[in-house]
């Protein structure tokens, strides 16, 4: 299970990961990073995502939020689609088309790039960090 904390704070530039710990939400946060799944290179059948999920009681624009990778700096920016209350929305990595009128998002990547410790932001379209996740290894290896 990935480890959660959320946070408003300016997106910044490629930092170094770090361990976080589930933390309740502050009462900004509307959209929060819940779980992920790492690459893993030794079984070719699992596909890595991110997790978000509403934390508000109306529905949220994601237009213009971003998701990034916060060593690499890799982003990946939402089209308009609306989270509702409660809802979840997986951003897959790989190939594929979003259709924000299913709900299937796809950040395109030849690699995996979510290894276990890496850490995943999600950012408001004003640039503030509204969350981050620390995404753990998959289980049974020693990343």
């Amino acid at each position: 299970m990935a480890k959660v904390r959320s946070l408003v704070r300016p997106c910044a530039t490629p930092t170094t990961p770090t361990t976080t710990r589930r933390a309740t939400p502050t009462s900004q946060t509307l959209v929060a990073l819940v779980a992920a799944r790492a690459d893993d290179p030794d079984d070719s059948e699992l596909f890595e995502y991110v997790v978000l999920e509403s934390q508000s009681t109306a529905p949220q624009m994601l237009i213009g939020w971003r998701l990034v990778h916060a060593t690499t700096g890799e982003r990946y920016t939402f089209p308009a689609i609306t989270l509702r209350a409660g809802e979840q929305l997986v951003v897959w990595s790989g190939e594929g088309e979003d259709d924000p009128t299913t709900g299937a998002l796809f950040w395109p990547a030849p690699v995996g790039r979510w290894a276990g410790g890496a850490v995943a932001e999600l950012c408001s379209p004003d640039g503030q960090i509204v969350s981050t996740l620390t995404i753990a290894a998959p289980e049974g290896s020693d990343a």
